[in-house]
């Protein structure tokens, strides 16, 4: 289904992400939106690349230089499907029906009919071009995002409603398809929870080498647009978020890269590292009361993750997701599975995936010793007593020849001897997760049977 759209508008807000500094009503504007008599160049031009979904309205116009398609607007309102835009200034440079050398928006707002508003205080635009359809044929989403390329944008002083969301400044450069682009974000903070008492705030984030057109459309459409190959790389710093002004969280920076391929028969791969280091968790009043009782002081963290893709066959593998607490412990997990269908519903790819291997790995630093401890005191037991207790349990827990074999290195683990515990599940042959609402797994042991459970101590 072909789906009408404001064409520039949303060239401005699609290649930038969105565009979120309040600006007062501008003056009336006459009511006609066709072109008025003697209007310049410039502004049909303008017109044209508008579309004819789109009633351009303004207050004024000053030709700058008629030959290079230069031309001011002043208090200009856009009307189109859904939506209505106000400027107050537009300064269009070398203005053409299929696009511009520059275009200068200070300020913007959008009101959505469905309530959404947006505003800049000051946009730029540079190099920009759109490839009009062919005659007789409406521009849609998928359309748009093909066929507008962006030298450079930049926006300043955005928000989204009444500042709920504000962003200090956002620039792309390098739009369209076949091209790298590059995004630089500075300044981002919000608020949140019920009542607004929550904020938060991002000094900085980033990310370059990604043809961000090409993976547009494939969100859209599912269908790559051609062969492409990628390796890009995004990078956040200084997040924090507090609740009343107390802090609840921060991290020092988040980095990551990303290799990502579509091969000639439309095939994709992709392979992804990414580490969020200097992570603080130790905000929330109640988190802080059970790190003093076990004897600590704060929760700092480390998350690394990394994790490969390939469509044929559906491969998906999460070599390591680790979360690691210096003082605490080292907990990753590790996930290798087929049939993966990344545009399928979540139940449906769930119900077609099958499991090759699943790992979960703890490296204690610390935490053990200390939770044991913490707990004996509160049952008013010895820790070694404790310790007896929950290995007997355990004992009582791993019955039957499926979960047998775990008993060992979990008794070494829970009682001291060794600090490092990891189970592991590989199956002996690929297993369908549908396949644990089998009606003939009727027992734990029946499902544990076909998962090949290994433990190993270390």
């Amino acid at each position: 289904m072909s789906i009408r759209v404001p064409r520039t508008v949303l060239a401005l807000l699609l290649v930038s992400g969105t565009a979120l500094a309040e600006v007062s009503n501008p003056a009336p504007v006459p009511s006609a939106a066709a072109p008025l008599p003697g209007e310049a160049p410039a502004i049909q031009h303008l017109r044209a690349l508008l579309g004819p979904e789109i009633g351009l309205r303004y207050r004024s116009a000053t030709v700058l230089d008629g030959a290079a398609g230069d031309v001011r607007l002043e208090d200009v309102r856009l009307r189109g499907p859904g939506f209505e835009m106000l400027v107050r200034t537009w300064t269009a440079l070398g203005q053409r029906e299929d696009g511009a050398r520059e275009w200068q928006l200070d300020p913007v707002t959008w009101h959505g009919d469905d309530g959404l508003m947006l505003s800049v205080r000051q946009a730029r635009l540079s190099g920009l071009a759109i490839r009009q359809p062919a005659a007789g044929q409406a521009m849609d989403l998928v359309g748009l995002i093909g066929a507008v390329r962006v030298d450079h944008l930049s926006l300043e002083g955005a928000a989204h409603g009444l500042g709920e969301v504000s962003i200090g400044r956002l620039t792309l450069e390098d739009y369209g398809l076949g091209r790298l682009s590059r995004v630089q974000l500075e300044n981002l903070a919000g608020r949140w929870g019920s009542e607004g008492l929550g904020g938060f705030n991002l000094a900085r984030a980033g990310m370059d080498g990604f043809d961000i057109a090409a993976l547009a459309l494939l969100q859209v459409t599912g269908t790559p647009a051609g062969p492409a190959r990628m390796r890009g790389s995004f990078l956040a710093e200084a997040f924090a978020m507090d609740e009343a002004g107390r802090s609840v969280a921060s991290a020092g920076s988040l980095r990551g890269e990303s290799d990502f391929e579509i091969a000639a028969d439309g095939r994709i791969t992709s392979a992804d590292r990414m580490v969020l280091q200097g992570l603080a968790l130790d905000g929330v009043a109640a988190v802080q009361e059970l790190l003093t009782e076990l004897g600590y002081q704060a929760l700092p963290g480390e998350i690394a993750l990394e994790s490969r893709f390939e469509q044929q066959g559906g491969r998906f593998a999460l070599p390591g997701l680790a979360f690691t607490l210096p003082g605490f412990g080292q907990i990753t997990f590790g996930f290798e599975g087929d049939g993966f269908d990344p545009q399928a519903a979540p139940e449906v790819a769930a119900a077609q995936m099958q499991l090759l291997s699943l790992m979960v790995r703890y490296r204690d630093d610390g935490l053990l010793p200390r939770l044991f401890a913490m707990l004996a005191r509160q049952g008013r037991m010895t820790v070694p007593a404790f310790r007896a207790q929950i290995i007997a349990q355990l004992a009582a827990l791993l019955e039957g020849p499926a979960l047998r074999p775990l008993l060992t290195p979990a008794k070494l683990f829970l009682s001291g001897q060794v600090q490092e515990l990891e189970v592991a599940a590989r199956p002996p042959e690929p297993l369908e997760l549908a396949a644990f609402e089998d009606p003939g797994l009727d027992s734990v042991e029946a499902v544990l049977a076909r998962l090949g459970l290994a433990a190993t101590a270390r």
